[in-house]
């Protein structure tokens, strides 16, 4: 099940703008996906829906920012919050990266707060197979 989110103006420039996805494969499970230009302006409609999906029980929560070609400060911080609230919620939190989002985290010294995945489908199927016992526990 998909669901766009309110977009948010996320423009500059007047061109580029910010939309959030967001999927839900399983019932314990849900996929934001990040597209375009994660400015100031539309960190508000980034930051209320990774907020929403954390409060609810999930065991693995997806942020794929593979189209996310522009963000700031607000956004890592956001980031940051995720890796917290699911460790805190005892779920597993994946990163699928854009050069973007690489290259910002990188300059903040943040990169090693993550983990990544390649695809949001290899985010999804290690979780799966983790949960069938195939390859032991998925780890935060």
């Amino acid at each position: 099940m998909s669901a766009l989110l309110e977009p948010g103006s996320g423009a500059l420039g007047g061109a580029r703008t910010f939309r959030a996805e967001l999927d839900r494969p399983e019932p314990d499970v849900a996929v934001l996906r990040a597209v375009g230009a994660l400015s100031a302006a539309a960190e508000p409609d980034f930051s209320a829906p990774v907020r929403e999906h954390l409060n609810a029980p999930l065991a693995l929560f997806v942020l794929d920012m593979s189209e996310v070609d522009e963000l700031d400060t607000a956004a890592a911080v956001t980031m940051l919050e995720a890796v917290h609230r699911a460790r805190s919620a005892g779920a597993v939190l994946r990163v699928v990266s854009s050069p973007a989002v690489d290259g910002l985290l990188a300059r903040l010294d943040l990169a090693d707060s993550f983990t990544y995945a390649a695809s949001t489908g290899a985010a999804v199927a290690e979780f799966r197979a983790a949960r069938a016992g195939d390859r032991g526990t998925l780890s935060a």
